[in-house]
């Protein structure tokens, strides 16, 4: 997945540098996805060390940091990044070490801002108390991921308290909550699931969420067909009135 983002990043940059004047180019947003590993193999936490005898750094330290820094600016062809945006893994101890590293290239001018994806309330308020600037807090929000959408919860609270913009990703599911979903093959509706359902490994839970999948959508469209309107606007709509509660 990884390899595969790298190069529809470098392939949509290339394009946009060919048909967009420099001097908008330099007003504009770079931002990117950094991923945190959950463990390193040996070989690579000796990569990470500053010598042999360090093989027990974490990824943070700093050097595989810098290299993914340095590889998504040779990617967008550009000097500083608008935004680089840390993935929270579960159980990796890595995230805040991580948050250091890009602070730091933050400082020399290489980032002009962090954010976090689906960080833990939990985590993202150890990463405020520790002085981390982070501009925003992405979250998966749609049809089938409620929590944390609404501002009384625990995540929107923190946010409000802290002056954090919460950025929603997937509004669509990747696909699943709009008009096309019916004219897709089931492998490809399959595929678009695991956008909504992350905990494969329990199957009571996905064969929970695939039958409250199938209700969704068969809702959404009747009350697509009712008032003439797209699935789309149905999903997004709702989100926004979910914000707003």
């Amino acid at each position: 997945r990884t390899k595969i983002r790298h190069e529809a990043e470098e392939h949509f940059y290339k394009v946009l540098h060919q048909n967009t004047p420099k001097s908008v180019l330099r007003s504009c947003n770079f931002m990117v996805n950094l991923e945190v590993p959950a463990i390193l193999s040996t070989e690579q936490q000796k990569y990470s060390a500053v010598d042999e005898e360090q093989s027990t750094l974490s990824f943070g330290n700093g050097w595989m940091v810098r290299e993914s820094v340095g590889n998504a600016l040779k990617r967008v062809k550009m000097e500083s990044l608008g935004s680089v945006v840390l993935e929270y893994c579960e159980h990796s101890p890595y995230h805040l070490d991580v948050l250091d590293s890009l602070l730091e290239m933050k400082r020399e001018g290489l980032i002009r801002s962090i954010s976090t994806q689906n960080f833990p309330p939990s985590l993202l308020r150890s990463a405020l108390s520790c002085g981390f600037d982070i501009q925003s807090s992405g979250i998966v929000g749609n049809l089938m991921n409620t929590h944390n959408l609404r501002s009384d919860s625990e995540l929107g609270i923190l946010c409000s308290e802290q002056e954090l913009s919460r950025l929603i990703s997937a509004p669509l599911g990747g696909g699943l909550f709009t008009d096309s979903i019916s004219q897709l093959s089931k492998k490809r509706i399959e595929a678009l699931f695991g956008v909504c359902c992350h905990d494969k490994s329990n199957v009571i839970s996905t064969t929970q969420k695939w039958a409250n999948y199938q209700s969704i959508k068969d809702t959404l469209h009747e009350l697509s067909q009712k008032y003439e309107v797209s699935c789309e606007s149905i999903s997004l709509r709702w989100l926004l009135q979910m914000n707003e509660q």
